[in-house]
């Protein structure tokens, strides 16, 4: 199961519908704050990854990162943006930076990867992840999870993080 979060409702319902015509449930909010409503209810259901907007109003998608890891640390997210955030991204701990515009087989690939590092743990090198990431600087951006290589094969974890 995937998480969507954009204030967009076009991109929001795309993204629903690539998502669960490649088999995979998905729930889309419109905002972080409702979205942080269902994380606090007790229905909520961890889903394998959020996919959450970087700019929206009231809250942006790191906020929302941050507020979110407070009560679940290990969820993984992806942050979607049309501008090149790629180095904060990966400072708030976001699995994948997926720059606007992007291809279904993009969105598609990422939800693969992260439903195979799920399957395979954190001792998972996933060459699924490579080529993903290149189009962020790949000198600058790593996927922080160690359950994945991304683009530049450096094998060296992020301090305090885990698959």
């Amino acid at each position: 199961m995937f998480h969507i979060i954009d204030d967009d409702e076009y991109l929001r319902e795309i993204t629903t519908v690539l998502l669960e015509s490649a088999g995979y449930e998905a729930i889309a909010f419109a905002c972080p704050l409702a979205y942080l409503d269902y994380v606090n209810h007790d229905s909520f259901v961890l889903p394998a990854a959020a996919f959450t907007d970087v700019r929206m109003p009231g809250m942006n998608g790191y906020e929302l990162i941050d507020a979110v890891h407070e009560k679940f640390p290990e969820l993984k997210f992806v942050t979607i943006s049309g501008y090149d955030d790629g180095n904060e991204a990966m400072q708030k701990k976001a699995c994948h930076f997926l720059l606007k515009p992007f291809s279904p087989e993009q969105l598609i690939s990422i939800a693969e990867a992260v439903i195979q590092c799920d399957v395979e743990g954190p001792e998972a090198t996933n060459p699924t992840c490579t080529g993903l990431t290149g189009e962020v600087r790949p000198d600058a951006w790593r996927c922080p999870l160690n359950c994945v290589e991304c683009g530049n094969k450096q094998s060296d974890s992020v301090p305090g993080q885990s698959g």
